[in-house]
């Protein structure tokens, strides 16, 4: 038997459930207790769970169906009304045509707009001077060289720059500012930044734009984007902050403040602010939720891993249990003159009988009722149904049962 299946539906309450994971993972983001008791690794897991489930949309054989007889069907109803008629030739335009029609245009243009944004802005700094400054230079390799790489940079000091920032997918190029500061501020900072390169932030930042502009029409996408950019910073944060003592801390707040009195002063351009940042464009919120993370966090690994690894389970049990139903209309034939001729399948009654020849047979309560083709199977309910093998037994309507599944 199939293991998975696609339907509109399964994948309406994909698109739910990935809502579910990212209101939830807002809500506990805002909480600062949390994230100094458990971190951000329980976040970053409900992040990443939602995620894959928006596009893990497909069913299973032990999907429950929970039908609606109310809401559902006047909703399908709704896309289905006809708007315009091709006359002869019997085409008609539906609403739903309407909507997919919108969608697909809107994917377009915003994946055209990611497009242009990378090749305008990395052909930007293709014309920016490299920094002959020693110090920079220096400090900025001896970050590279404690982590453990030897990865070549590029370092360029644009004038509209008013952070220190990162780009580059494969080969790095630090972003300077002028802004002011001692040798101790701009190693934190590097640190920070080169943080953001080690875990391919830039890269994972690329992938929620890709997915914000197949759901652009999702306002919760756009939550998604948000708060994974501040919870990207935040752990930058905190991976810096763990080995430093509470001078250090109170130094590496320092630079924050300088650097963001200076983007104060000077608004950069939708396409220079798009990537990493040491400051993004952070609500008053989210920045004092940082500085009171950097003074207060404690690096204590083995008291989190327990609570850390429970968490992930629930959220994990979770996810498993979002496959285990799915909710699809249903019609009754009532006050119709064909309806002796309706039947009522489900998972108990029915089953399908694979005929060898790209036709199932339906059978329900034991009769033979229709064949159908697997692509009335892959776009009905009767996905969920058990496909049995083609015996001689059930083609003669015979009571006897074939043991064989697919």
């Amino acid at each position: 038997m199939d293991i998975s299946y696609i339907t509109v539906f399964s994948a309406a309450i994909a698109i739910v459930w990935f809502n579910v994971y990212i209101i939830v993972a807002s809500l506990i983001q805002k909480r600062d207790n949390f994230l100094l008791r458990f971190s951000y690794i329980p976040l970053l897991f409900l992040t990443a769970a939602g995620v894959i489930r928006v596009f893990g949309f497909s069913a299973t054989p032990y999907t429950i169906v929970i039908t609606s007889e109310t809401i559902l069907p006047e909703v399908i109803d709704f896309f289905k009304m006809p708007l315009l008629s091709a006359g002869d030739s019997g085409g008609v335009v539906q609403v739903y045509h309407v909507f997919v029609t919108v969608w697909i245009i809107g994917c377009v243009l915003s994946l055209a707009y990611i497009v242009v944004r990378q090749f305008v802005f990395f052909k930007s700094l293709k014309n920016e001077p490299q920094v002959t400054d020693a110090r920079m230079i220096s400090i900025m390799e001896e970050v590279i060289r404690e982590s453990g790489k030897n990865t070549k940079f590029r370092m360029v000091l644009p004038e509209w720059n008013t952070t220190v920032r990162l780009a580059g997918y494969f080969k790095p190029t630090i972003l300077m500012t002028d802004v002011p500061l001692s040798d101790e501020e701009l190693k934190l900072i590097l640190k920070h930044e080169w943080s953001h390169f080690l875990h391919k932030d830039i890269w994972i930042k690329l992938f929620i734009n890709i997915l914000l502009s197949v759901f652009w029409w999702n306002p919760f996408a756009y939550l998604l984007r948000h708060n994974l950019d501040h919870l990207l910073e935040v752990r930058c944060d905190l991976e810096v902050v763990s080995e430093l003592d509470d001078e250090s801390r109170r130094v590496y707040l320092e630079s924050l403040s300088k650097i963001s009195r200076k983007m104060k002063e000077r608004k950069l351009s939708a396409i220079h602010a798009s990537f990493s940042g040491m400051i993004g464009a952070n609500r008053a919120t989210e920045i004092r939720q940082r500085c009171n993370l950097i003074l207060d966090y404690k690096p204590e690994k083995r008291h989190r891993l327990v609570p850390n690894v429970l968490i992930c389970g629930i959220i994990a049990v979770s996810f498993a249990m979002s496959y285990l139903f799915v909710f699809q209309p249903i019609y009754f034939a009532e006050n119709d003159p064909h309806a002796a001729q309706t039947f009522a399948i489900n998972q108990e009654n029915s089953f399908l009988v694979d005929n060898g020849n790209g036709t199932y047979s339906l059978y329900i309560d034991g009769e033979h009722v229709i064949d159908v083709d697997r692509n009335t199977i892959d776009q009905t309910s009767l996905y969920l149904l058990e496909i049995r093998c083609g015996c001689i037994a059930y083609r003669e309507h015979d009571k006897h049962h074939c043991n064989y599944f697919h």
